[in-house]
This record gives C-alpha cells, structure tokens and sequence, in this order.
C-alpha cells in the first residue's frame, strides 16, 4: 500500500515539475490530474476505504530512523517555525510567499504577528546614510531594519561607515569606533541562519524573498 502511495505522488509530482518548465508539452498531462493535491487526497482516500473494506494484515510499524535524519527534520521544522518565533524573516520556506510577520502586525490570515522570542523584531533601527549599496537602498527607500541584520552587515565588511537611528538617538559607525557607539560583531553561522529583511507597512507591499 505505502509503495502505491509514493508511486502515485511522484508520478504526480513528476507532471507538475514538467509542466512547470515547459507547459505546452505537459501542460495537458498535468490538467488531465485535475491538481496535484486534490488527486493525491482522492487517491488517500480510496486507498483507506479499500483498506477498511477488505481484510487486510496491519503492516508491522517502521523501525525510527537515525538520529541524524531526525535532527535534520527538526531543523526543517524550525526553519519553517522560524518567522513565527521572530527567529528570522529571509531564507525560510515561505520566502517567496510574501508573508510578514511582525510585531505589530502581519498579513497572515491566521496568525496577528510574530511571538519575538528574543526581541530581534522589536530592536529596529532606521538607516539614515552608509557607504553600503544595500542599506544605502534602505536609506532610499524610508525602510526600518532590525539592528541586528545592521550588526550582520557591519560584521561581514567592518570598514564601511553608517549612520542610523536607534531608539530615538542617532549613531555613527565607522571602523575603529569606540563606546557606546561600536557595535558587537555577529559569528558567521548567526549571519548565515538568522536573516531579517526589512520592515514597516512599506515593505509588506514588496515581494521580497
């Protein structure tokens, strides 16, 4: 049964993937399935009924798989979590899906905003000049950033220069800086997994991964 199950869903799979690159070829095939999920859920649903309908053994249950591959699902989950818990707002599976969740607000349908577990959302700083090309287009544009994608991008070039508002008090960073105004560097991993974009009502009405 579970063979026949995955043999159906790639095959589906398979057609939507073809179609998407080339839809007058594949596009027929893909359409004759109706749609990838309602055929899937149809099939699941014929399968139980045939299931309940006929005497059938119950299969022995599936050994758990290494620790490796469950660590990797939890991260896969947490990854997918992650816009909710205000952990980060960049390369997360809904990236290309516009959504924004903030502190204040969102445009999810379901959820109001995002928890902010550690205040990275909160913590938001207004560009007001730098020598960056990005964050100069922060500048153009009227955007916020949370400080701590400002932290990311001082710590991946420590040389440029910025100037931003933080809580009301404006700051000016340039290399070689001294307190209050210098700025803790970021380690690699927290400038690779815990990506922010900007924020604010302006950028809920960009598409932005």
């Amino acid at each position: 049964m579970r063979v026949e199950l995955a043999t159906l869903f790639v095959a589906v799979t398979a057609a939507g993937f073809a179609a998407a690159i080339n839809w007058e070829s594949f596009g027929g095939i893909f359409n004759g399935c109706g749609s990838s999920s309602v055929t899937y859920a149809v099939a699941v649903l014929a399968f139980t009924a045939w299931w309940c309908l006929t005497a059938y053994e119950p299969e022995p249950p599936l050994a758990w798989p290494p620790v490796g591959v469950l660590a990797l699902v939890l991260l896969a989950l947490l990854n997918g979590f992650a816009p909710y818990l205000g952990l980060k707002i960049r390369t997360t599976f809904d990236m290309y899906s516009n959504l924004r969740l903030e502190v204040q607000a969102s445009n999810h349908q379901l959820v109001p905003r995002s928890l902010d577990l550690f205040g990275l959302l909160r913590d938001r700083v207004a560009v007001l000049d730098s020598s960056d090309p990005l964050l100069q287009r922060y500048v153009a544009a009227g955007d916020e950033v949370p400080y701590w994608q400002l932290r990311a991008s001082i710590s991946s070039d420590p040389s440029l220069r910025v100037r931003y508002r933080r809580e009301g008090e404006v700051y000016d960073y340039y290399e070689g800086d001294t307190v209050p105004r210098s700025i803790e560097p970021l380690s690699w991993w927290q400038r690779k997994f815990l990506v922010f974009r900007t924020l604010g009502p302006q950028s809920r009405g960009e598409c932005l991964w």
